[in-house]
């Protein structure tokens, strides 16, 4: 408990002298704290983040990231909403390991998504999500074996998705999300293309999207291993 209080005062003191205002130093924590305990709700803030600190799975990362993420918080004046309540309860829930293959995911699929060309096959940027084409069905209305064969649209599953526990847990946490669409679409007879009647393909898609939140949590995740110097001793805690 001592070793994730002192990873989350780190964190906390860093965001402190880097961002809360210009120039302050880590020499001047103290005043800064003094103020904090001054206001309720940048008080409420702290305490809160500090308790959940005492149950983090992680050892190292998890403390830090809560650390830095209420240090932004209380730089605003005010509670955590929406992505960054999922922030914290990320960072309390996932290990260290967990933390870091998430990160690496996203990072290859950030990398794809950069470089996508085909909006139909590819991961694409949408807002600060990275949505994922994975996977689609076609039924032919015009074929009766095409509209009579069964369509699985049960939820993905991402552990099997990804091979990875860490994936599941994601899931639950709202940092990765899945979706199943239909969309229909028209086609006329044409003997030239070998088309005999009209009729239409009912097209289901599954996609998998990285939610603006993992975005968020990865971005921190990446800070904090900066400042670490060996990732491999993260692995061993």
């Amino acid at each position: 408990t001592r070793y994730r209080a002192d990873k989350f005062f780190e964190g906390f003191v860093e965001s402190l002298s880097e961002e809360l205002e210009t120039g302050v130093k880590s020499n001047k924590a103290d005043e800064t704290l003094e103020a904090i305990l001054d206001d309720d709700k940048k008080s409420e803030v702290l305490f809160d983040s500090y308790r959940s600190v005492c149950f983090t799975k992680s050892k190292t990362l998890g403390p830090k990231i809560i650390g830095i993420l209420t240090g932004y918080l209380i730089a605003d004046g005010r509670s955590a909403q929406g992505d960054e309540e999922k922030v914290f309860r990320a960072a309390e829930t996932l290990s260290d390991i967990e933390l870091i293959e998430l990160s690496k995911e996203f990072k290859k699929w950030a990398k794809k998504a950069d470089t996508s060309k085909d909006k139909k096959k590819d991961a694409q940027w949408v807002g600060n999500s990275i949505v994922i084409p994975w996977h689609e069905e076609v039924r032919d209305s015009a074929w009766p074996h095409s509209r009579e064969a069964e369509i699985d649209v049960s939820p993905l599953n991402f552990e099997e998705v990804f091979g990875e526990y860490w994936a599941a847990h994601a899931e639950r946490l709202g940092l990765l999300s899945g979706r199943i669409t239909q969309r229909q679409e028209e086609y006329k007879e044409d003997s030239e293309r070998h088309i005999d009647e009209d009729g239409v393909l009912t097209i289901y898609a599954s996609t998998l999207t990285f939610e603006p939140a993992c975005k968020k949590l990865c971005e921190l995740i990446e800070r904090c291993l900066e400042t670490l110097d060996d990732e491999k001793t993260i692995k061993k805690t």
